[in-house]
């Protein structure tokens, strides 16, 4: 390591580098951004501890003072995006000797702080960053063409930026630009051809505030990362940005000499981003949420400590939050802060109490299904809304998804259509952990594209699940069997109990097996699938072991369950008449059953269906239904004459209409 020359030669080094020293390494909440800076952590601990902290200390670490008198500034300043932008501070300091290398102290804390020193501008603006919290930008004089500008960029416009990386830009982009060129993408990063080197003579400093809405997305968008993204998208303080101009000011000027002129401003008054609603706090909403209340001298305390304007109003108060503050927006979030600030270990573990009353709404068909499904075994899994566009291509090869500009990871760039790949991906996972019998349920949006924006997607609530393994646990009293096609059918009709005029028809999903699936209709309407994974969707997947059986219903196809009717048991016996029906092999056994309930009415007790054949014996292209049809009166007893006579036109009806006739 190369001392500066004026180390004193023998003292101890630790003692001359101020090693002996404790470094905090602290996690943040996404929501305290008002954190990121040495401010706002005097501020915590000053909360934390009872105390007011000195924030000016943090400024008292050079020598000299004001800047004094300062002339007049000839930098020309048009901000035209005054919402994007409300508060825009530049100045220029000239005769700047940006070659000297940052003091050894300045090196040293950044270097404390987890921030690599680069050059003296760069190190004085992040030094005011993480004392402050205020991001700042340094353009090189001489670079800049005309005045500056803070405007929206134009379509097509483009930008090398310090990573060396060229932006494209739209009319949704912030920028900071001269009369002739982008200099910079506002609150993201600057750009390389205006940046500041070892040559600079002339330095513009700028100092703003950017409204979190216009900078949240643009790093991503881009591929970049920076701290003052970091600290813009959540929002940064708006009462400091000519303190901090001031303060890299009189550093740069005292190690690198040069002259500095008078700060250009544009602030635009009464800027609802900048102004903070009051927030009503009642003490019975604390107890309510909390389990306990707190004296409300507490709490006072506590909100006026974190920088709150509290006002005592009826029986409650009326919180302003700080400037700094932008994670305090509705009650719950003051509520939050006192219980954090007095401790979590001061509530109390206590049993709630709960209270029984009728008539109480009825549950909503999507709670309805839920907790048939657990009762089934099932666990409920919650996915991303994202898959893999390879995924989406093997299971809806025909079928248009919207792609994310900006996805999280290549595995989550489109947008799911259907609930049934993510699940799949589940199921493999869990295989992958030996764990073979799996029953997993979802409840989640799908997003159908309507157009190109994706805006315009329609967006439906959809139930699914998927079912691997075995029918039921290995035992000693029961054969070993896999789940078939009846059983996640099973599972299905349970869920659909209750809603009437249900019928199955074969699939034409590609992504199911074509002999083992069928579409699900409820009075005409689509309402679903169920059926197995295709055996080479299996496969591109890469896929091992038993099928897995799948299922998924909308859950705004306008289906409702029927209420529950009673009736009194009959006290006449039934009747018991079995059907052997030869039809053509593409008639399907529900068209035939609905005929049925249709022809005898009221009389029909029961009907179902107890045997399939086919071979031998029968015409080519027929096959043999056997039905089991039970009768019933509910005030008389059925006699053979009329139970023939039911049967006899029962039998006609279904050979006018599907060709039908008895088997011998």
């Amino acid at each position: 390591m190369i001392l500066p020359e004026d180390a004193p030669v023998g003292k101890d080094v630790r003692e001359y580098l101020q090693l002996d020293d404790t470094i905090l390494e602290i996690d943040l909440t996404p929501n305290r951004a008002d954190a990121f800076s040495m401010r706002g952590l005097a501020r915590e601990i000053g909360v934390l501890f009872n105390q007011v902290p000195d924030l000016q200390a943090s400024e008292a670490c050079f020598e000299g003072g004001a800047l004094g008198d300062l002339p007049a500034c000839d930098l020309q300043l048009s901000v035209q995006a005054q919402k994007a932008c409300p508060i825009y501070y530049a100045r220029l300091i000239e005769g700047v000797d940006a070659s000297v290398k940052s003091p050894l102290w300045l090196a040293e804390r950044l270097r404390r702080a987890g921030v690599r020193s680069h050059d003296l501008l760069v190190d004085v603006t992040n030094y005011v960053m993480l004392s402050l919290g205020t991001p700042m930008h340094a353009f090189d004089g001489d670079a800049v063409e005309g005045g500056l500008e803070v405007r929206f960029a134009r379509k097509g416009e483009r930008l090398t930026l310090l990573n060396a990386q060229q932006a494209v830009l739209d009319e949704s982009v912030l920028i900071i630009a001269d009369e002739k060129k982008p200099l910079a993408i506002a609150g993201v990063m600057g750009g390389a051809q205006s940046a500041c080197s070892a040559t600079t003579r002339r330095v513009i400093l700028e100092s703003a505030w950017f409204d979190p809405v216009c900078v949240a997305g643009k790093a991503r968008r881009f591929g970049l990362s920076s701290d003052a993204a970091q600290r813009f998208e959540r929002g940064v303080d708006g009462t400091l940005q000519r303190q901090a101009l001031d303060m890299a000011t009189r550093l740069i000027v005292q190690i690198a000499g040069g002259q500095a002129q008078e700060a250009v401003s544009v602030v635009a008054q009464g800027h609802e981003a900048l102004a903070r609603e009051p927030i009503m706090l009642y003490p019975a909403q604390i107890t309510r949420l909390i389990g306990r209340s707190y004296p409300p001298e507490s709490v006072e305390r506590i909100l006026r400590a974190l920088g709150c304007v509290v006002q005592a109003e009826g029986e409650g108060w009326q919180v302003t939050p700080p400037s700094w503050r932008f994670d305090l927006t509705i009650a719950e979030d003051l509520i939050e802060e006192v219980v954090r600030v007095e401790g979590y270990e001061a509530i109390e573990a206590v049993m709630p109490t709960f209270s029984y009353r009728e008539g109480l709404a009825e549950k909503s068909m999507q709670k309805r299904w839920a907790e048939r499904l657990l009762a089934l075994g099932f666990q409920e899994a919650i996915t991303y809304s994202f898959i893999d566009a390879g995924t989406h291509a093997v299971f809806f090869p025909d079928k248009e998804a919207l792609t994310l500009t900006n996805p999280i990871s290549a595995q989550l760039s489109t947008m799911r259509v259907s609930l049934l790949p993510s699940l799949v991906q589940t199921v493999m996972h869990n295989r992958h952990r030996q764990q073979l019998d799996v029953r997993l349920f979802e409840i989640g949006r799908v997003f159908i594209a309507q157009g190109e924006k994706a805006q315009d997607c329609v967006q439906e609530n959809r139930l699914a699940g998927a079912l691997a393994g075995l029918a039921a646990p290995e035992q000693w009293g029961v054969a070993i069997r896999k789940l078939d096609f009846y059983d996640v059918k099973a599972v299905v009709e349970r869920l659909l109990a209750g809603v009437e005029n249900v019928d199955y028809r074969p699939s034409a999903q590609a992504y199911l097996h074509p002999g083992q699936s069928a579409d699900i209709y409820c009075d005409g309407r689509y309402l679903g699938v169920v059926g197995a994974l295709h055996p080479s969707v299996q496969q591109a997947l890469g896929i091992k072991g038993a099928p897995i059986w799948l299922f998924e219903l909308s859950l705004e196809a306008g289906v409702e369950i029927k209420r529950h009717a009673y009736q009194s048991v009959s006290k006449f016996p039934s009747v018991r008449r079995d059907l052997a029906l030869v039809v053509d092999e593409a008639i399907q056994a529900q068209e035939v059953q609905r005929v049925i309930v249709s022809e005898l009415g009221e009389w029909l007790d029961e009907v179902f269906w107890f045997d399939l054949y086919q071979g031998e014996n029968l015409p080519a292209g027929k096959k043999s239904l056997a039905v089991a049809i039970l009768l019933q009166g509910q005030d008389k007893t059925l006699q053979d004459e009329e139970v023939e006579r039911m049967i006899s036109a029962l039998v006609e009806t279904l050979k006018e209409k599907f060709g039908a006739k008895l088997r011998n």
